[in-house]
């Protein structure tokens, strides 16, 4: 098994894609999967997420796949969404739900693998029906 530990910080995307590490064990010519699961709601809309996930997009082949699991304030009462993001006030980074269609922006131009984004418990549609709050996708670059 091959691993490449890369210390640096997403908002950072270059030094990523472009870290000796990773190079050694990637081949950015062939196809790649980019899990960014869990991760972009703790994105300030002025730290750019759109352009991280581009950036990191510009490096992957024909072929290759997106993975995106996003929280989203969809669905919730101004109560709910108010306590959900205090709760991470005193964390190093606050939380940033984003609704359906921010989203989706971020698989712009890609083909988005069926059911879509959609709330991740109904992914495959054999989940229980929850409240949407955490949408999923998946898409692949051609």
């Amino acid at each position: 098994m091959h691993v490449a530990v890369v210390e640096a910080d997403l908002r950072n995307p270059g030094a990523i894609v472009g870290s000796r590490p990773l190079g050694e064990l990637v081949d950015f010519n062939e196809p790649v999967a980019v899990l960014l699961v869990a991760v972009l709601h703790f994105v300030k809309d002025a730290e750019d997420p759109y352009g991280i996930v581009a950036t990191l997009r510009s490096a992957m082949a024909p072929g290759s796949f997106l993975v995106i699991s996003h929280v989203t304030q969809d669905g919730v009462s101004g109560e709910e969404y108010a306590g959900g993001v205090s709760v991470y006030e005193k964390a190093s980074a606050p939380v940033i739900p984003r609704r359906h269609g921010e989203v989706l922006k971020f698989f712009d131009g890609m083909d988005l693998v069926d059911p879509g984004v959609v709330n991740i418990s109904q992914w495959r549609g054999d989940g229980p029906p929850m409240r949407q709050l955490i949408y999923g996708g998946v898409a692949c670059q051609w």
